[in-house]
């Protein structure tokens, strides 16, 4: 069967644009090369009108990139498309691999999609053509799509609903810098599961070992057995489960969430390291709790400090870390949810949230380090990245930019620091709760304080926090783009 590929080249900034059409077909192998300032690809496979052409799955790749040169190559043996871009002066870049759709779902038959060591194999293939680009952070990143359609990074905003379903893929995403090495960089990861301590019932939730027990097994096994390599960073990533058994797939890449009932989930240590001669390192993970101001009451939710209170603690606490700290991440732990609940138990590796009553989240810092010698601790900062706000409307129907062109602010803001940016320790692709709001007014992910309704839908809204190793100085207004005018679009939305 043949392949069509389409070939889109277009401008992103500024309004300027070239559009290059290319229609022809291609053998089952294929590979390109690119070398543009800005350059968009889409790549769509199957017999143009066929069945499979309309079930077209975006599986990959947002680039924004600084480095010009990259080529990119792919074996099209599963189909599916390919989204690639390059920016001429980002400051972050990263490039995302997203799961195609295998087979569609239908009647008692749920979708399937490609399995995360496929993008990690897909990640390598990438790295390969481009030996000239290393990795910063590897990072395992959420999206909601729509039932048997494609798959794209771009969207910042989704809707979970109270009532049905809400599916979900599990892709990974690559920040970006400079191979000084000389050699091609490759990536291997592992997933590290909680122990299963007592399974669930019928009334009861299964209970697993708590993380520091976690860690210390895991710190067994590098010292049994060592990684084949260098540890890239360390990830905290939640994983549905049955609630009553250890049965937890983690290369899976798509799974539902019931709206209407209870889900459970089960924390794994996801580690990813850089291939190459055992390095003998094993890790510490500590978590930085944000400190609760105002206890909750009848009919009053809680009051905990601001990200940024919370950050400015986890600096001091920082100077005391003794090795290599290879990530920092945001993270929800759950709370109980009544009157009386002051004590948040990070350590727990399991929660479930409810289908009839609201979940409350509380956000706190878990930072990673290599335990070995000879590392200055950072002066931990970070900056975070909302979307702006594009539109407005009364009947709950706010939207806001897509990633590319948050990214776009971000490394607008980086351009227009009075000096060099600091060192980044981290990057994270986090979300917070989107309440309909003014127009104009932002959704904050600066609080540390989430309920999470359990019976109506949640708007979710996407941002990046970005850690340093050190301060900076936020540029003038007048040196960043101006906010987006938002439009008013009163009781109606079109969607």
């Amino acid at each position: 069967m043949s392949i069509w590929i389409f070939l889109i080249v277009s401008a992103l900034a500024n309004s300027m644009s070239s559009i290059l059409f290319v229609n022809r077909p291609i053998s089952s192998r294929s590979s390109f090369s690119v070398s543009l300032f800005f350059l968009r690809i889409s790549i769509i496979s199957g017999v143009p009108g066929s069945e499979e052409d309309s079930c077209l799955v975006d599986s990959g790749v947002w680039v924004a990139s600084k480095f010009l040169g990259i080529s990119f190559s792919r074996e099209f043996d599963s189909g599916g498309i390919l989204f690639f871009i390059m920016n001429q002066q980002p400051y972050l870049p990263y490039v995302d691999f997203l799961p195609a759709m295998l087979s569609a779902g239908g009647f008692l038959k749920v979708a399937e999609y490609e399995r995360f060591d496929v993008l990690i194999s897909r990640a390598n293939g990438f790295l390969l053509a481009n030996p000239h680009l290393a990795i910063s952070i590897c990072e395992s990143i959420e999206q909601s799509v729509g039932y048997n359609s494609g798959v794209s990074s771009e969207p910042m905003q989704y809707f979970e609903s109270g009532k049905h379903p809400t599916t979900y893929i599990r892709g990974l995403r690559l920040w970006l810098t400079t191979n000084t090495t000389g050699n091609p960089v490759q990536i291997g990861y592992f997933n590290w599961l909680p122990i299963l301590e007592r399974e669930g019932g019928f009334f009861s939730m299964a209970k697993f070992e708590p993380l520091p027990e976690m860690v210390a097994r895991l710190n067994q096994q590098f010292v049994a057995q060592p990684l084949p390599g260098r540890i890239l960073n360390v990830e905290t990533q939640d994983f549905k489960t049955d609630g009553r058994s250890s049965n937890v797939d983690c290369d899976r890449s798509y799974w539902m969430e019931s709206g209407k009932h209870a889900t459970f989930f089960v924390y794994v240590l996801r580690v990813f390291y850089v291939c190459g001669p055992p390095a003998n390192e094993t890790i510490s993970v500590i978590d930085v709790v944000p400190q609760l101001i105002k206890p909750a009451g009848f009919m009053v939710l809680p009051q905990y400090e601001s990200f940024p209170e919370l950050m400015r603690r986890g600096a001091d606490f920082m100077r005391t870390i003794q090795g290599r700290v290879c990530n920092v991440q945001s993270l929800n732990t759950k709370m109980s949810c009544n009157w009386n609940a002051t004590v948040l138990n990070t350590h727990s590796t399991c929660f479930h949230e409810s289908g009839n009553v609201s979940t409350w989240y509380v956000t706190f810092l878990r930072i990673y380090s290599i335990c070995e010698s000879g590392w200055t601790p950072p002066n931990l900062t970070e900056r975070t990245f909302m979307p702006a706000q594009l539109t407005t409307s009364t009947m709950g129907g706010n939207t806001y930019e897509t990633h590319s062109q948050t990214m776009a602010r971000v490394n607008a803001w980086f351009a227009a620091l009075p000096h060099a940016p600091p060192r980044i320790v981290g990057v994270v692709t986090g979300e917070c709760l989107a309440y309909h709001q003014s127009p104009g007014a932002l959704p904050s992910a600066l609080n540390t304080f989430t309920a999470k309704s359990g019976k109506h839908a949640n708007l979710w809204l996407k941002y990046i926090r970005v850690f340093f190793d050190g301060g900076y100085q936020e540029p003038p207004p007048e040196a960043l783009p101006p906010p987006p005018q938002v439009v008013d679009q009163g009781c109606c939305t079109m969607l």
